[in-house]
């Protein structure tokens, strides 16, 4: 499709003392816009998360419980048009930004961390949802494949793999 998004209901709720990962591979034909890559998050009060590119052109994870009580990770590294990335993010269930990893190739970016307030929970009923944030807003201008999520903190090998920079090329899913 073009510039759209794709709704799967609630599959994948996660709570914040849950490790979950993410994973996809990204082609971006614009930047300088909010793109939504993936996200299970209640518009109000911004419960749950968001994996996304900010304005900046630099990958973000954002986990929230409202806009008081939250998590915001950004990478160092900006990202380019017509170029295929794989993105992936892991979160070691810890409250706190410390415990997110971002991912661009395969390679540990360095991160810019913020946390306020204490997290309690991030549950909620969004549907997940790949590219955007409702209607056009936040759709990610480019392509997406190959959408990814773990109910466990993934290790730098099987991000590895995800990239494709292993000759194992699988792992077994779960912990």
């Amino acid at each position: 499709g073009s510039n759209g998004n794709i709704l799967f209901g609630n599959t994948n709720s996660f709570e914040i003392t849950d490790s979950f990962s993410g994973s996809c591979w990204v082609n971006l034909q614009s930047l300088g816009v909010n793109y939504f890559i993936t996200k299970q998050l209640n518009s109000s009060p911004f419960t749950g998360y968001i994996f996304s590119l900010r304005t900046d052109n630099k990958l973000q994870l954002f986990i929230a419980e409202s806009l008081s009580k939250s998590i915001l990770v950004f990478s160092d590294e900006t990202l380019s048009v017509n170029t295929w990335y794989n993105l992936a993010f892991t979160y070691d269930g810890s409250n706190s930004g410390s415990g997110v990893k971002l991912y661009i190739n395969g390679t540990l970016t360095a991160l810019n961390v913020t946390n306020t307030g204490t997290i309690t929970t991030i549950l909620n009923a969004a549907p997940f949802q790949v590219s955007g944030r409702g209607g056009a807003a936040g759709n990610v201008d480019g392509r997406i494949d190959q959408v990814s999520v773990f109910n466990y903190e993934l290790t730098q090998a099987q991000i590895d793999i995800l990239y494709g920079n292993s000759a194992a090329g699988y792992f077994q899913i779960g912990n």
